[in-house]
C-alpha cells in the first residue's frame, strides 16, 4: 500500500536479494508470465504488472490479491471440515487454472504447485502464483528445458524429485492431487 497516496491500488512486490541468482531469477519469471499473458489472460493467474529489473534490489510488480492463501484454508477445514462439495468446487477451479497454462503453445509446467503459491481472494476465488520455477514444455519432446530437481519436495512427483528429464503438464497433475 502507498502511505502517501491511498488512491493508487496495493500490489503485491516480489524481490530477490540472492545477488548470484537474482537477474537469472526474477528475469526467468517475468519471461514464463510473458508467455501467459501473450497468448491470453486468466483470471485465476495473479497477473504481473511490472517489472523493475534494474531497481536496486529488483523486483516485480503483482497484483494484490486481498485474502489468504490455500495454506490458511487447508488449517481452517481441520478444525471445521466442509462438505465435499466445496472441496471439488476448489480443485475442479484449481485445475481449469492449471490447465490453462498447460494448454498453452508450448505448454508451461508449474513445477511448484503447493497451498503457499495459490492465493485466495475475499470471495474465496483461487489464484495461482509464483511461477518462478516454471518451465517451458517442449512441443517435440515434452521435456522442460532442463533436468534439474526443483520445486517443493512434499508436493512433487517421483519422477521430479529424481530428476528424470521428460517432466510433463503430469508433474502439475500430481501436485494439485
Amino acid at each position: 500500500r502507498n502511505p502517501h497516496f491511498d488512491a493508487v491500488a496495493p500490489v503485491a512486490l516480489k524481490f530477490c536479494l540472492d545477488l548470484a541468482a537474482k537477474d537469472r531469477l526474477l528475469r526467468h519469471e517475468a519471461a514464463v508470465l510473458n508467455q501467459v499473458m501473450r497468448q491470453g489472460r486468466h483470471p485465476g493467474i495473479v497477473a504481473l504488472q511490472h517489472t523493475y529489473l534494474s531497481a536496486d534490489p529488483p523486483c516485480l510488480e503483482y497484483e494484490f490479491v486481498p485474502g489468504g492463501d490455500l495454506s490458511g484454508l487447508v488449517h481452517e477445514w481441520r478444525l471445521h471440515p466442509p462438505g465435499p462439495e466445496r472441496v471439488g468446487r476448489l480443485v475442479r477451479e484449481l485445475a481449469e487454472i492449471i490447465a490453462f497454462v498447460h494448454r498453452l503453445s508450448p505448454p508451461i509446467v508449474h513445477r511448484d504447485l503447493k497451498p503457499a503459491n495459490i492465493l485466495l481472494d475475499v470471495q474465496g476465488q483461487p489464484h495461482v502464483t509464483d511461477f518462478g520455477l516454471a518451465k517451458r514444455v517442449d512441443g517435440d519432446s515434452g521435456q522442460t528445458r532442463t533436468g534439474a530437481v526443483v520445486g517443493t519436495p512434499s508436493y512433487m512427483p517421483p519422477e521430479q524429485a529424481r530428476g528424470v528429464k521428460g517432466l510433463t503438464t503430469a508433474a502439475d497433475v500430481y501436485s494439485l492431487g
